[in-house]
């Protein structure tokens, strides 16, 4: 019996193992910086870790996270699609100086979010309470539609 042609679905690798080919489209596919050639998340920590010489434990504690969360960070089992919440990264940036928040959005293939200052937030606040109540409604809607966007948006 001949040998069957090897197809994207097949390994062409004679131990039956996927090929290298295989498995960086797998990575790109669970890491979508892979594709950009940059830093992920995953990668960003473990630098962390090395240059402050701190443990997975430590990162959880500062920022207030579970280790858990932080390990399936570094392991990449969680953090690619809604990812971390903005408090988190917004801490890490804080509590760790040399990893920029840019830095760090940029690993999650997320755009950063503008800083709200109190001037604008009264202002939203003020157009907001002028709003009918479903001109209210509708406005959260929007804006929970474009935060939800930002969250899944790879740069």
């Amino acid at each position: 019996m001949a040998d069957a042609e090897p197809t994207a679905d097949r390994p062409t690798d004679p131990t039956g193992e996927p090929t290298a080919g295989q498995n960086a489209a797998r990575n790109v596919a669970r890491n979508p910086a892979a594709e950009r050639d940059e830093e992920d998340f995953a990668q960003l920590l473990t630098r962390l870790k090395q240059d402050y010489k701190v443990s997975e434990s430590e990162i959880a504690r500062r920022i207030g996270v579970s280790s858990a969360t932080v390990n399936h960070w570094v392991h990449r089992k969680r953090g690619y699609g809604r990812g971390p919440q903005r408090t988190s990264l917004v801490t890490l940036s804080k509590e760790f100086p040399r990893f920029s928040l840019d830095k760090i959005y940029a690993s999650l293939g997320r755009p950063v979010p503008g800083t709200v200052s109190r001037d604008k937030e009264a202002e939203v606040l003020t157009v907001y309470a002028d709003l009918t109540e479903v001109q209210q409604e509708f406005t959260l809607i929007q804006m929970r539609a474009l935060r939800e966007s930002n969250l899944n948006k790879r740069t």
